[in-house]
């Protein structure tokens, strides 16, 4: 569920979402399809912390700070 969209079309944009934690990566996912829908040029994922042992789908990150366990 979205609780607030986007005020401006991302279409043949180029996107950087940028998370500061990912673990499940469930919101992540959901996030990316999402916007994925929406036809940008690009979509890149950047997260400060990535917590690989949790996740319970597949996320694609992009750009990656730090692995914790």
């Amino acid at each position: 569920r979205i609780l607030k969209d986007l005020d401006e079309s991302i279409e043949g944009r180029h996107v950087v979402v940028v998370e500061d934690i990912v673990d499940t990566g469930l919101t992540l996912s959901y996030l990316v399809d999402v916007l994925r829908r929406r036809r940008p040029a690009s979509l890149k994922v950047c997260a400060l912390l990535d917590k690989p042992s949790r996740r319970r789908t597949q996320v694609e990150l992009d750009y990656v700070g730090f692995e914790i366990p």
